[in-house]
């Protein structure tokens, strides 16, 4: 029997109701997650919500370098090539 997997992320409210609306299927991160897939992140909403408002299941973990990752996601992304050009600034990889 599998034990359940959990992790918070804490993912800005503009972002939070892109996933829950299907409309980004992908989250960003500069350092990779300790999860994978089947497991369970709950989603934590800070200032003003500040509020665990809802979850996802993760279908995998990717790591590419920048440039890469985005040309692969992009059409998922829920952000611009300039939102993530600038988190992704001084980047070697991105998962």
């Amino acid at each position: 029997m599998k034990t359940a997997r959990f992790l918070l992320l804490t993912i800005r409210s503009q972002y939070a109701a892109q996933i829950y609306g299907r409309m980004k299927s992908v989250e960003f991160r500069r350092v990779r997650p300790a999860v994978v897939p089947g497991d369970c992140v709950f989603v934590y909403e800070p200032s003003p919500v500040q509020a665990i408002t809802g979850y996802f299941i993760v279908g995998g973990v990717a790591q590419h370098h920048p440039d890469s990752l985005w040309r692969r996601t992009r059409s998922s992304a829920g952000i611009s090539k300039g939102e993530y050009a600038a988190y992704f600034c001084g980047a070697s990889r991105a998962y």
